[in-house]
């Protein structure tokens, strides 16, 4: 397993970070998904991070799937 960074810039990277809940519990039946609109919103920096500073990263086993996503976010005022 390695870990690698989600740049926001990227759409691809956040397509893949946001759509993995998706991907992992798809037939779990009492899953409520969040609603996509206010997902993409976090990763906007302009919007949610205007007084904190966030990074984000995906889990990807040896065949290189994405299997876990980690969001480290924290203040930036002192």
């Amino acid at each position: 397993m390695h870990i690698v960074e989600v740049y926001r810039s990227s759409r691809r990277d956040v397509r893949h970070f946001i759509d993995l809940p998706f991907e992992l519990y798809k037939n779990t039946p009492r899953w409520a998904p969040p609603l996509l609109p206010s997902e993409y919103q976090h990763s906007k920096p302009d919007f949610f991070y205007k007084h904190s500073e966030a990074a984000f990263f995906l889990v990807r086993d040896d065949a290189d799937r994405a299997v876990g996503r980690i969001a480290v976010v924290g203040s930036s005022s002192p």
